[in-house]
């Protein structure tokens, strides 16, 4: 007998006995949390749902539970041959160490799981042929495929399936949805509905994420077919992180960030454990770079990153460290995939480095950090170019820009948290409530925390910053430039020095021809151009500033124009704030963080 044909049949009662039966085998004797049992009642009511609780609440309790609960009320009602078959819990994850850190979770409480990313091969046929397993672990791309389309054609599963959940299920709105400016990141998830269709129409449909606007969860639902799903909601704002913003004048990672090297030498494994935030894999691995050079071998173990692309068992590793609050890791770089469903403990302070373009990234992230509710801090650095082709929210920009309290912006975009709402101390709150904070007479009485301190110090280091715009010339424009470009370096050579090479003869190679074509979208000034590029004398400079001007149609002695503006420290004596990779990355275009691929 299929689940669908069990729905309606049991009582208050017995659905009170299966939570307490479920909940003792998960290892929580004194039951579920509120938001769980409610969740876990509606589902065996036969109800879709919409779960948005904060992260770390345990949301994958409610999956782990389902089948659980299932079975035990079958053997209340069901005969010996139909309760000897296990309940199925079909659950679809975005990333593979998700999924390993729920495996290896499903085995510590004995629970038969098995992961279909790898296929379905002849070991999972039997176990389901056999009603082995209570846990089934696929992404969209899976189940929208061959193997998916197997997965349907086996018995045993279609009659078992009790429930199908989508975890971190804001991706369904985020990558599943193309628009007419841009192609669906991940187009499976907008077609998850499809999946649906395939099984009984009783059989509940459960979305669950941590960050969930009203617009997301109307796209979610509308796209996944909920039909008059019960709203289990509360708002993802942990009340002991304080939220703070502060703006580099310079991306120069080893100023930015060698002090927390030396820090990892002096401390080791006692050092405060961070996490630090970037928006791609490049900077990822850039930063990583940075801070090998500066550690010891021996200090080295206690740094790693983490993206997509980062091996399996790095990842695997990564993972069963900061599942231990002295584990050996006390620094990781990562991009926003670690923001989703791994624990993390012993975490209270993270860095997140460049603009984030959403409140829903920006609180996957931050809410790594607190979950033992210690106070902690949430820094969004913010450095020259981190906006370029990023579309920020508005809600975002507010929250950057600190005209007001930002933990209110958060409040006003996923509303504020249940229960009891503990007052915050203004200097506990955020930035912008500490500088207006009073509570000692004229000043704040607040201790700012280590990391605070040192990112203040390196930042106080910097020069004074210019304000210079975005102008993005024409195609034919850009061919102009560099032809003109070219003609100016063969006009540079002379025909007794041939045989020197044009490079070392004119001092103005291919290389720097190419990199001022590449950065021809940014609107320098003078001064700023000058410290950008290092000509071998002033006429040069001179001259090349022309050729840009004229070729691009703009005023030679103009300074700034109306547009899109971000920080330039044109002062500073290491002006390399904008290496060649970010230059490639930021103007140009390169990897923005698209690391929620199943590879």
């Amino acid at each position: 007998m299929a689940f669908s044909d069990t729905l309606h049949r049991f009582s208050d009662d017995d659905i009170i006995r299966a939570l307490g039966y479920a909940s003792d085998k998960l290892g929580f004797p004194d039951g579920f949390r509120t938001e769980q049992s409610t969740a876990l009642k509606s589902y065996l009511r036969g109800h879709d749902l919409f779960v948005s609780l904060p992260t770390g609440f345990g949301k994958s309790v409610i999956f782990q539970a389902a089948p659980l609960c299932v079975d035990f009320l079958r053997r209340l009602h069901l005969p010996q041959q139909d309760a000897s078959k296990k309940a199925i819990a079909l659950i679809v994850m975005p990333l593979r160490s998700l999924i390993s850190d729920q495996m290896s979770r499903a085995g510590e409480l004995n629970i038969d799981a098995a992961d279909l990313t790898g296929g379905i091969n002849d070991s999972i046929r039997e176990g389901l042929s056999s009603s082995k397993y209570s846990l089934l672990f696929a992404s969209p791309e899976g189940l929208l495929g061959d193997d998916g389309h197997e997965l349907f054609r086996i018995p045993a599963f279609r009659e078992q399936l009790c429930g199908l959940f989508i975890d971190e299920s804001h991706c369904v709105s985020k990558w599943g949805c193309s628009s007419k400016d841009t192609k669906a990141f991940r187009a499976a998830y907008g077609k998850l509905g499809e999946v649906r269709a395939r099984f009984h129409s009783a059989i509940p449909t459960v979305a669950l994420t941590a960050t969930a606007t009203k617009e997301i969860r109307r796209d979610v639902s509308d796209n996944l077919g909920l039909r008059n799903f019960v709203l289990i909601d509360r708002s993802p704002e942990r009340q002991n992180i304080k939220h703070i913003v502060m703006k580099s004048k310079t991306k120069n990672l080893d100023h930015l960030f060698k002090w927390m090297a030396d820090d990892i030498i002096k401390y080791g494994v006692a050092t405060e454990r961070t996490i630090i935030y970037c928006s791609s894999r490049k900077i990822v691995s850039e930063l990583y770079s940075t801070f090998l050079h500066y550690l010891p071998k021996t200090c080295q173990k206690h740094v790693n990153m983490f993206h997509t692309n980062t091996e399996r068992d790095v990842q695997e590793t990564i993972v069963n460290s900061f599942a231990d609050a002295e584990g050996d890791i006390r620094l990781l770089i990562a991009t926003i995939a670690y923001g989703m469903g791994v624990d993390c403990k012993g975490l209270s302070q993270t860095i997140i480095f460049g603009r984030t373009v959403n409140m829903e990234d920006y609180m996957q992230m931050s809410g790594r950090i607190g979950r033992d509710n210690r106070p902690s801090i949430a820094i969004s650095l913010l450095y020259p170019g981190d906006s370029v082709g990023r579309s920020t929210s508005q809600s975002m920009s507010d929250f950057l820009k600190g005209i007001r309290c930002r933990r209110e912006i958060i409040r006003e975009v996923f509303g504020t948290p249940h229960g009891p709402d503990t007052p915050i101390d203004a200097h506990d709150c955020c930035d912008v409530c500490t500088n207006a904070c009073k509570c000692n007479g004229d000043t704040c009485s607040a201790k700012a925390t280590n990391l605070e301190r040192g990112l203040q110090h390196v930042l106080g280091c910097q020069g004074p910053t210019e304000e210079l715009p975005l102008n993005i010339p024409s195609p034919a424009e850009v061919d102009h430039l560099e032809r003109a470009l070219e003609d100016y370096k063969t006009s540079l050579v002379t025909e007794g020095h041939i045989y020197c090479g044009e490079d070392l003869v004119t001092g103005f190679s291919d290389g720097m021809v190419k990199k001022i074509v590449q950065d021809c979208n940014v609107e320098f000034s003078y001064s700023g151009f000058v410290a950008r590029y290092d000509f071998p004398s002033r006429q040069m400079a001179s001259d090349v500033w022309s050729i840009l001007c004229t070729a691009l149609g703009r005023d030679a002695t103009s300074l700034h124009v109306s547009g899109q503006f971000y920080s330039v420290d044109t002062d500073s004596e290491e002006f390399d704030m904008w290496s060649d990779s970010e230059f490639q990355e930021a103007v140009i275009g390169s990897d923005s963080e698209d690391d929620y691929f199943f590879s």
